[in-house]
């Protein structure tokens, strides 16, 4: 069971490998300002408006005959953007994988941010100055009485400018601080108001309805807000849609939700950055509304038949032992048990959108009381186990490998309690069990230039 979920995860990772290694590569750039416009959602637009606050503190990184400088800094609306640029002989860089936000309280760390090195391709370039790239933090919240904000740099990687960072080896990493000190002032957070756009846009699909409220766009960020209501036995949506502005594609952030008043009404708060360019066309291109159930799903397994353990990874259940539940338009199978663990596919026929499918979520409900949606199993005696690991990925399957499943596992290793490792059978029940509303539509709001 282990093996196959495992290898359909890796199967795709493999097959995508050449696209991850030229993410990583640094892009050449005239200098650390391009790149900041080219990284930096906004950046033109926090520069005219003074947001943009300059640093020039040089230091050399430990350990190395390379240096960093801190350039400049953005404390926007939702992230704090530090733009930096590392110099060395013979190109031998080395840059900051990960950082703290500190202020002159020790044991208070305002957040820990990183440089995307996974995504230098982006967030990273080279030019005849050196290297230059971004670290990336939370917003930082207005604190009375601070007057400076310490950067601590911990965790450096080496960079090769043709391939990449070298994550891999002893001689490539090493963990040692580094402290910057940034000037602070609360007049770097006094981003102008946002401009608010009325958007009464609304749309039911299958019993579920989108209503659009407005559209705030601000220099650092963007904010969609609406609401969405669900039939009775569905709660908490999450919508999931990429907001395009002057055919930029905004990278979303935080996701609030409240209840409206009306039973399964809410009330939606959806974060974006801010665009380069406004006022501009705008698009949403809707994808899916995520939504959890009051369902309690059961499985029935054999387990005199599967408990003891197999001598090979892979074990099916016999066809006789396999229950496939319906579940919206998806269904349910339990298709692998052995010793640790009991594995559930989602089997969804092709169709087009809009329909629902089962969304799987893998892994237990938690510890008593704090039980969240989750698998969890019984034994003959009524027990239940609802502290369970687990894993998912996808399942290549047919001639082509173009039979794609999800696949889910709720294990248990070897943590099973004896009372549950004799029962004759157990019953695996996936508890609120989430599902998908899947669409495909793009809604826009035009905007006079």
């Amino acid at each position: 069971m282990a093996l196959l979920v495992a290898t359909g995860s890796l199967g795709y990772v493999a097959g995508r490998q050449s696209l991850h290694d030229r993410q990583r590569i640094p892009q050449r750039v005239a200098g650390a300002e391009e790149l900041a416009r080219q990284a930096i959602p906004g950046w033109d637009r926090a520069t005219a408006h003074g947001l943009v606050m300059d640093v020039g503190v040089t230091e050399r990184i430990p350990r190395t005959d390379a240096a960093i400088t801190v350039e400049k800094a953005w404390f926007s609306s939702r992230q704090v953007y530090v733009l930096y640029t590392v110099t060395a002989p013979e190109d031998r860089y080395w840059f900051p994988v990960e950082a703290l936000l500190r202020d002159d309280n020790p044991d208070r760390i305002l957040d820990d941010g990183r440089t995307p090195w996974n995504r230098l391709a982006d967030w990273g370039g080279v030019s005849p100055e050196g290297f230059h790239s971004v670290l990336i933090f939370n917003r930082v919240e207005p604190y009375p009485g601070r007057s400076r904000l310490r950067l601590v740099l911990r965790q450096w990687m080496r960079l090769d400018p043709r391939s990449g960072p070298q994550h891999l080896g002893t001689d490539n990493t090493f963990w040692e601080d580094l402290e910057i000190l940034l000037p602070w002032n609360e007049a770097y957070l006094a981003e102008p108001p946002p401009e608010v756009i009325p958007w009464r846009h609304q749309h039911t699909w299958l019993g579920r309805t989108l209503a659009l409220d407005a559209l705030e766009v601000g220099v650092g960020e963007t904010r969609l807000t609406g609401t969405i209501s669900l039939p009775a036995g569905e709660r908490d949506p999450r919508l999931y849609a990429t907001l395009v502005i002057g055919n930029q594609e905004l990278e979303g952030g935080y996701y609030a939700l409240e209840p409206a008043g009306e039973p399964g009404r809410y009330r939606f708060t959806l974060s974006y950055d801010g665009p380069d360019r406004w006022p501009a066309p705008v698009e949403l291109r809707l994808h899916a509304i995520d939504f959890v159930t009051d369902q309690v799903l059961e499985w029935p397994v054999n387990w005199a038949k599967y408990r003891e353990p197999a001598p090979a990874d892979d074990r099916p259940m016999d066809p006789e032992d396999q229950v496939s539940l319906p579940f919206y338009d998806s269904e349910l199978v339990s298709t692998h048990a052995d010793d640790s663990g009991v594995a559930i596919e989602q089997r969804t026929p092709k169709r087009k959108p809009p329909y629902v499918k089962s969304s799987l979520h893998m892994g237990g409900r938690g510890i008593p009381p704090d039980l969240g949606p989750g698998f969890e199993i019984v034994n003959d005696d009524g027990e239940v186990m609802t502290n369970l690991g687990g894993f998912g990925g996808l399942v290549y399957e047919g001639p082509d490998g173009k039979d794609v499943r999800e696949r889910v596992a709720a294990m248990w290793w070897d943590e099973l309690p004896e009372s549950f490792r004799r029962s004759e059978r157990l019953i695996v029940r996936y508890v609120h069990p989430s599902a998908t509303l899947v669409l495909d539509e793009t809604w826009t709001l035009p905007v006079r230039e």
